[in-house]
């Protein structure tokens, strides 16, 4: 026979998992990251130097303008992307430049885009799920020599976002998401990289 002190109990306990309950399932979700490319800037000849002047990279630069949401608050100690081309066989190392801004100007003076320094992804370290955010990503892909410097179509991007207890979390923008044609081709004098 069931007791009053058993049913309550029972309930007790149903009550203490059924609270308890979004909080696990919330911690054992994997993390996913949606991001739309808004817009593409392209240039094929920009040199990124440190605060000291020394040449870190040169050769392909990309500045892509993202919408950003994951489904849990997610931060970014860092971050790693590799690109890749149709015509190569490899992936090819991109370096993340974390620049105090850049601004494009049109022939007529006026500017196209300016990119304050809280607007780049990596200046942002904290994303609040559920919130989009529109960002800029900024990398150059270090090719001294030219070899590269007449591809513009990308197959794929990886990106890799390292959060501070190391654990990374993936997303791949295809090219199906970049289309070639919306790729603007920017001259070295209107893609200014402060450092």
């Amino acid at each position: 026979m069931i007791n009053n002190k058993s049913v309550e109990n029972f309930l007790m306990f149903f009550a203490v998992i059924a609270a308890w309950l979004p909080f696990f399932i919330e911690k054992i979700k994997k993390r996913k990251i949606y991001i739309k490319v808004l817009s593409i800037f392209a240039n094929r000849e920009i040199e990124y130097r440190d605060t000291s002047g020394t040449l870190i990279a040169k050769g392909m630069a990309y500045c892509l303008k993202i919408t950003i949401l994951t489904n849990k608050d997610m931060m970014i100690k860092k971050m790693n992307l590799k690109l890749k081309y149709p015509i190569l066989k490899e992936e090819i190392d991109a370096i993340v430049f974390n620049g105090k801004g850049f601004t494009r100007k049109e022939q007529n003076g006026k500017y196209l885009i300016k990119v304050k320094t809280t607007d780049y992804i990596q200046n942002k370290p904290f994303y609040k799920k559920n919130e989009p955010y529109a960002v800029y990503l900024t990398f150059i892909i270090n090719d001294p020599e030219g070899k590269i410097k007449d591809l513009i179509n990308l197959e794929y991007i990886d990106l890799e976002f390292v959060q501070p207890n190391n654990r990374k979390t993936k997303h791949k923008i295809n090219a199906t998401e970049i289309n070639s044609d919306d790729i603007i081709q920017i001259d070295y004098e209107d893609f200014v990289k402060i450092t």
